[in-house]
């Protein structure tokens, strides 16, 4: 019987469910054995180069950001999840479309980081913003979270305050933004 296998076995006997034994991957997570939770470990995640120079590429897409400047980010295959819409945005096409429509809605959006974390192969942004909405200027905020792939996005949540845009403008937002009248 394996090691992880065995710990697996001993956790499923345990009487209290603190008393669990961790497996470590050497992908640099850890997974408390059979909770299907993973840690990361400090190790096999991104660097802080690479972190900064995400953060870097984020940051230029955001001072003028449009499909063009979004597609070279982004895997072909990325899994966008956005306020707004029920379900996941799946691939660079619909993803960078996302980011233009925002564009459109908000013309003169410009978003800066104000920090940013890694934790394995997450990095988290958090950001603050500008840009007008039916004539009315908002500050913006929100956090992205990513997971990125040979330096480009495969995966992000993304979240801000959704009601607070569109209470500002009459246009619609999310999936309502992109429904033919």
């Amino acid at each position: 019987m394996s090691d992880a296998a065995r710990i697996v076995k001993e956790n499923a006997a345990a009487k209290d469910p603190h008393d669990v034994e961790a497996v470590f991957h050497p992908d640099g997570y850890r997974e408390t054995a059979g909770s299907g939770v993973r840690q990361a470990t400090g190790e096999g995640g991104l660097s802080a180069e690479q972190a900064s120079r995400f953060v870097g590429e984020w940051s230029r897409l955001w001072t003028a950001p449009s499909y063009d400047a979004c597609r070279p980010l982004l895997h072909d295959d990325v899994v966008g999840r956005w306020p707004g819409f029920e379900r996941p945005l799946r691939g660079a096409d619909a993803y960078a479309g996302q980011v233009a429509r925002v564009a459109e809605l908000v013309p003169d959006i410009h978003l800066w980081p104000t920090a940013h974390a890694t934790e394995g192969e997450l990095l988290f942004i958090s950001w603050e913003g500008t840009g007008t909405v039916g004539g009315r200027a908002l500050d913006l905020y929100g956090i992205d979270r990513f997971r990125l792939r040979d330096g480009r996005v495969a995966e992000s949540v993304i979240a801000y305050d959704l009601a607070r845009i569109a209470s500002a403008g009459s246009a619609p937002v999310g999936e309502r933004a992109h429904q033919p009248a």
